[in-house]
């Protein structure tokens, strides 16, 4: 069976497409299996991040493949959900930055997909927006928690129950895409442009930041420092924090090793 997602590595950066062009990048059971095998692939290999977009301009994940839905039961369609939250929480917690560069519609599990990654980027064209209830389901991927996350209870209420799209300048305003660009070419080119910056830090530090962010998010201050102390110490015992401060007092630049400190979470 033909894979539908592909990978393409570019100055270290493994740029991730869904490729279902001609049904707008739906999201399948054999796109979740998919996307996993190729994420597993990658957490073994010298990238410095990773980019999540769909192929082609039109869409990025225009939702659900709901001809694939409409014949699960019940429990099949709870197993589904699970299996796109644990996805989404791979992702979400991948050992490298991922940015989701959202071309055309990010709709439904489209959207929840992009809000798992670290930021988003979008084009001018960008349409999000989580119509679930249009259809008699609910975001069932993430959404619920993820866009209440970033927009709030009341705006994420009402994203969700009216099932109305965004534009990407109402996704800048709102905070859910961090910068909008006018071509999928120029937001990948920048995409890629922000991880090679990111890339010239130590990448330890860089996956313990986002352990720390993503750990003590909703937590009390009292909880969430605590979490944060942890990951500080996990950095001291890492050899970039070594490299890191050494370069700084010898007033040259690092060369970090982007190996230790990445498996050790797990």
């Amino acid at each position: 069976m033909k894979r539908t997602v592909s990978v393409e590595i570019k100055n270290q950066v493994a740029i991730v497409s869904i490729d279902r062009e001609e049904k707008l990048n739906p999201l399948s059971s054999q796109v979740f299996h998919d996307l996993e095998s190729i994420f597993n692939e990658l957490e073994k290999s010298s990238i410095i991040g990773a980019i999540l977009t769909g192929q082609g301009e039109r869409s990025f994940i225009a939702g659900a493949d709901i001809s694939e839905m409409k014949k699960m039961t019940s429990e099949e369609g709870k197993a589904f959900s699970a299996k796109a939250q644990a996805l989404t929480q791979k992702i979400e917690n991948f050992y490298y930055p991922v940015i989701a560069c959202v071309n055309g519609f990010a709709l439904g599990g489209g959207l929840e997909f992009a809000l798992c990654c670290d930021f988003i980027y979008a084009t001018e064209n960008a349409k999000f927006g989580q119509p679930e209830v249009k259809l008699g389901l609910i975001p069932g991927f993430g959404g619920c928690v993820r866009l209440t996350r970033i927009v709030g209870p009341q705006m994420s209420k009402e994203i969700i129950y009216s099932g109305e799209l965004l534009s990407s300048d109402q996704a800048l305003a709102l905070k859910i895409a961090n910068k909008v660009f006018p071509t999928k070419s120029e937001m990948v080119t920048a995409a890629i442009s922000k991880l090679e910056l990111i890339g010239k830090n130590s990448l330890s530090a860089v996956r313990y930041s986002k352990g720390a962010i993503n750990d003590s998010f909703g937590k009390s201050t009292t909880l969430a420092l605590s979490i944060e102390n942890e990951y500080f110490f996990k950095t001291f015992v890492s050899d970039d924090k070594e490299i890191g401060t050494t370069a700084f007092l010898e007033k040259r630049s690092p060369t970090f090793s982007h190996q230790v400190g990445l498996r050790e979470l797990h």
